[in-house]
């Protein structure tokens, strides 16, 4: 009984300070280490994402990759997904494409800096959360932060 209980603290632990991770400053690839297989990995972020909103532009199981079409609330403010998967591990990348405060962004990398402008800290913050979304989701899943 103890043992038990023991173990249910740890893990309510654990995924606490899972869940307030920070996001490393210049982070801009969301790595989900997970222990699916990649076919099953695949279908899971391709309908998370369908789930979220996006539609998919490319989905190619036999290179492992999906990218998302450009979505947002506004013409002028939206975000994509680029997903990879290999060996259990999907890693995501974020693109911004828009205008805000006279600037034009085409294709910009999403990045965690606080040099970045309102717009592109706004897109990052939302790719953030989609992925944070898909990680919890899954059981025994891990999520990191890499810099390019």
């Amino acid at each position: 009984m103890k043992l038990s209980l023991y173990v249910f603290l740890g893990l309510l632990t654990c995924s606490f300070v899972a869940r307030s991770q920070t996001v490393p400053e210049g982070a801009s690839t969301l790595e989900v280490t997970t222990t699916l297989a990649d076919s099953t990995l695949f279908e899971s972020v391709l309908s998370h994402l369908e789930d979220e909103g996006f539609d998919i532009e490319v989905a190619d199981e036999s290179q492992k990759s999906i990218v998302t079409e450009y979505q947002g609330k506004t013409e002028s403010s939206r975000i994509r997904i680029l997903a990879t998967i290999d060996n259990g591990v999907a890693l995501f990348k974020g693109q911004c494409s828009g205008e805000s405060g006279g600037a034009t962004y085409d294709n910009e990398s999403l990045v965690n800096e606080q040099s970045a402008s309102e717009f592109e800290k706004v897109g990052f913050l939302w790719f953030n959360q989609i992925v944070t979304r898909y990680a919890r989701s899954l059981d025994q899943a891990t999520l990191e932060y890499h810099e390019p």
